[in-house]
């Protein structure tokens, strides 16, 4: 087994990897690595490819994988089919966030729909219908920064889709001032010791 711990690096929000061998010669490597689902969804895809330094491949390196959570008994799982699922998450904590708006427009015809994230930072649209679409951030939630990204999005008949975005807090710059008190009255203490 080998450590590669130090041949990674994450994006920012950490949701993909990219793992640099570097010259592996002749050795051959398996990669095996742990995922989370996000917030209970019923399926999830992971996408891998494989690129290299003066290498042609004669089919395209790349392989997707697919997770489905199934039940039975009596159970019952989310149907998304012909809808949008969009959740609204803080990019530094991974929390979901509620009070986004979205303008969520199909791509062949124009038509618009508004939707706003709700308590658990999510919002699923109605009925909406196969197709591409184009989602964008109308309202950020209070205290967040805006996010001005157009997301394609491509809502399918069986499945309909899931768009996660993170919005970054706000952040202030504030100037502070202190006092030392004692028995003879305040001190400023950038003024008298600096």
């Amino acid at each position: 087994m080998v450590d590669v711990r130090s041949m990674v690096t994450f994006d920012a929000n950490k949701h993909s990897f990219t793992l640099d061998l570097g010259d592996i010669g002749t050795q051959g490597y398996w990669l095996e690595y742990k995922t989370s689902v996000l917030y209970g969804d019923n399926k999830q895809k992971n996408f891998a490819e494989l690129t290299a330094t003066n290498v042609t491949f004669a089919n395209p390196a790349v392989t997707e994988g697919t997770w489905q959570y199934n039940t039975s008994g009596g159970g019952a799982t989310e149907n998304l089919a012909n809808r949008l699922k969009i959740r609204k998450i803080d990019a530094e904590t991974d929390e979901p966030i509620p009070g986004a708006k979205f303008l969520v427009k199909r791509d062949l015809d124009g038509t618009e729909y508004t939707l706003e994230t709700q308590m658990g930072g999510v919002v699923v649209s109605g009925l909406i219908g196969a197709g591409d679409y184009t989602v964008k951030e109308i309202v950020p939630p209070p205290g967040y920064e805006l996010d001005e990204t157009e997301y394609p999005v491509h809502v399918s008949a069986s499945d309909g889709a899931v768009l996660n975005t993170y919005d970054m807090p706000k952040k202030v710059d504030i100037t502070v001032k202190k006092l030392w008190k004692y028995a003879g009255g305040a001190v400023d203490f950038r003024r008298r010791f600096l």
